[in-house]
Parts: structure tokens; sequence; C-alpha cells
């Protein structure tokens, strides 16, 4: 009878003494620091990443990294949510970096929030140090933005360089985007005694699943719209200019690496399909045809792409 009684005396002094967690979201190194060292005296384990958070989501996100806790920054706004209480509540602060003495400020702030007892009562003994743990970030949807702006410089298969503008947006909680882009290309043409450019300008609309992969992002996308496709030069003496409108279609892959400013860069490639391309020759009227240019109806780009979001 002893031996059980201290048996479970021993699993629950074992379950008081296990530190909560705390999950800061927050890139801010000094902000990171100065809640640790607040938060000492509770025997806390403190998480930091840096990934953002949906405040519609932070439940779940709270379960699934078994914490207390949640603390991130709105703007200028500093949020706690606490998952015992399900509650989320918001004081200023100070937005960007901190710091030390803005740091600590707002950690006394963050402390106030948690409403945490008297760290000298029994269920809370005192330590000396907090434990801080840096993991990566959970494989969670990054829903911290709902509009992604980008640009990109790429080359093709064809040695044209493209240009393309675009415009991403989360139209639900979901990992999908959809948008469009505004693509322009141009390439040197010296074939049968032609000289002159070929030019085209796209119009796309577009759709895509992002997959978070540890800090970074994997975006599998599609497309469809129009070419229009513009062919100029001298043949001998005679000017040609020819035009054509061509349905496309593309599927691509995007690598993203992401700045806590909300600024990126991939490296994305992509596989083009073209329908009815037209075929443009030195003399259409003659049975002997010299191909002064050939599109391509398959194809393929190589781009970086930069890009801000909000």
């Amino acid at each position: 009878m002893k031996s059980a009684l201290v048996i479970v005396m021993l699993a629950a002094s074992v379950a008081v003494a296990e530190p909560r967690r705390v999950l800061v979201v927050d890139a801010d190194a000094e902000l990171v620091h100065a809640i640790e060292t607040s938060l000492a005296p509770w025997k806390l384990v403190v998480i930091a990443q840096n990934d953002g958070v949906d405040p519609s989501l932070v439940a779940a996100r709270a379960l699934q990294a078994d914490a207390q806790f949640i603390v991130w920054r709105d703007g200028a706004e500093l949020v706690v949510y606490d998952r015992q209480r399900d509650v989320t509540e918001r004081r200023p602060a100070k937005e960007g970096a901190m710091d030390p003495v803005a740091a600590a400020g707002a950690a006394l702030t963050v402390k106030t929030m948690m409403r945490l007892p008297d760290p000298t009562s029994e269920e809370t003994a005192p330590a000396t140090t907090a434990t801080t743990v840096v993991v990566p970030a959970p494989i969670v949807v990054d829903e911290t933005y709902v509009l992604r702006i980008e640009a990109s410089l790429g080359v093709d298969t064809e040695s044209a360089v493209r240009a393309t503008f675009g415009a991403m947006y989360r139209p639900t909680s979901s990992a999908l985007r959809v948008g469009g882009a505004f693509e322009l290309a141009s390439q040197d043409l010296d074939r049968s005694g032609f000289q002159g450019r070929a030019r085209d300008y796209s119009l796309l609309a577009m759709a895509s699943w992002v997959v978070p992969l540890q800090g970074f992002e994997l975006e599998p996308w599609i497309a469809a719209g129009a070419m229009f496709d513009i062919v100029d030069g001298v043949h001998g003496l005679e000017m040609r200019h020819e035009t054509a409108v061509v349905p496309i279609g593309r599927a691509g892959l995007a690598f993203w690496w992401w700045h806590p400013r909300d600024w990126g860069l991939a490296l994305t490639a992509n596989v083009d399909f073209a329908v009815g391309t037209p075929t443009y020759t030195r003399d259409p009227e003659k049975p002997t045809k010299a191909i002064i240019y050939d599109m391509p109806s398959l194809g393929g780009t190589i781009a970086l792409v930069a890009a801000w979001r909000r």
C-alpha cells in the first residue's frame, strides 16, 4: 500500500514539474530573449519560430505545438493566446526590430497578459533560468498573407528573354492561390535572308497550391491564356510584319524563400504548351518555303522571381 502511494506521489510530482510551453512566433531575437528572461521563474519552455500566425487557426496551432500560450505581433500590437482559457488579448507594442529596453517592456506586457500565478507557490517552484528550444516551423500552410505581387526574369528554350509581372490572391483559408500575369518576350531573328525580331505578349490566368517545407515553400502551379505573337524585320528590301494569336497553357513549379519582412525570392521552372503555332516563311506564295521563324508548340522557361506579400 505504501509503495503504491509513493508511486502515485512521484507521478504527480513529475506531472507538476513538467514545464509548460510558450510558442513565440517572432523573428526578433531580442524580443524572444526578453520573454525567456521574464518567464524564467515559472520554469517555462520557450519555443521560438518565425513563420507567422493565422488568428483563425491559433487554437489548432497551440494544440499542434502542445503550447499553453502563443505570443506574436500583429503590426503594432502584441498578441497573447491562452490555450487553457481559449482567449486572445492584445496590447500596443513597437513594430519592427526592438532594442533591449523595448523588448524588456514588451516581455513584461506578455507576462501580465498570461496571468501567471505566484512563482513561489507549490505548483510553480522557482528556477533560475528558462529553457529555450528553437525548433523548425511546423508543416502547416502559411496563412499570414492574402496577396502576393511578383515579377520575374527568365530565359526560355528558344533563347528568348521573358519578363513576367503578376499577382496571386488567397481566396480561402486553404493553400490555394489564384491570380493572373502579364508576360512579354523578345528574341532576334537572322535566318533565310530575314533579319528582324520576334516578340510576344501573353495574358495568363493562374492557380497554385502552396506546400510549406520548414521555412521554405514549394508551389506547383498551372496557367492558361493567350499569346499575341509579332514578327518584324527586313527581307532584302521588303519590310515584313506578321502577327498571330495563339492559345497557350503552362505548368510549373516554384521554390520560395521568404524574408521576415514579407519579401521573397523564388526559382521557377515551367513547361509551355501552345495550340496552332504559326510558321513564318520567306515567301508564302512559293512552293519552296524558306522558314524564317517557326514558333514552337512545346517549350520551357527557367526564371528568378522576386515578390512582396501582405
